[in-house]
């Protein structure tokens, strides 16, 4: 029974830790530093945090997952709802190593060939049409992996209660 509750406490507390990291990085973090900093040196810090970012999501999704798992197996649980959230920490997980393995480097290499390219020629041009839709593209997987977190924290607790009630 300990186990259990633990748990299910340690894969609350990683989605929660996780789903703050990203609104804090995404909602304060990286638009304050392009704010304070001049654009250089916000675009050199946030490509410096990135990979970090992403790392411990990764390492939190992981961990909620797998605590999840073991939990539900341990709980035989057979709710839809209970394994729908698990579902979700699923595809925020999938959605990071997305963003890590493949935006986040091809972000890096347009930014280099911008970099290289004659400002106005056809290949800046080029590099800084791909870097803008790509930075859409991270911002998109980073605001649907929030908003996915933060609706599977909020059913979790509902779906631990609903076994918690007779005919339930």
């Amino acid at each position: 029974m300990a186990w259990r509750r633990w748990l299910g406490t340690v894969e609350l507390l990683a989605l929660g830790l996780w789903v703050g990291a990203l609104a804090f990085w995404g909602g304060i973090g990286a638009p304050t530093a392009f704010r304070v900093l001049e654009r250089e040196a916000a675009g050199a810090y946030v490509r410096a945090v990135f990979p970090r970012y992403y790392t411990v999501g990764l390492v939190l999704g992981a961990l909620a997952f797998g605590t999840g798992v073991a939990g539900r197996i341990l709980r035989k649980d057979q709710r839809l709802l209970s394994w729908a959230t698990l579902l979700m920490v699923l595809m925020m997980i999938l959605a990071t190593s997305f963003a890590r393995t493949y935006v986040l480097p091809r972000m890096e290499e347009l930014r280099v060939v911008q970099q290289q390219a004659a400002p106005g020629s056809a290949e800046y041009q080029e590099a800084k049409a791909y870097f803008e839709g790509s930075h859409r593209a991270s911002v998109a997987l980073n605001a649907i992996t929030l908003v996915t977190g933060l609706v599977a924290f909020l059913l979790i607790p509902v779906s631990r209660s609903e076994r918690t009630h007779p005919g339930g």
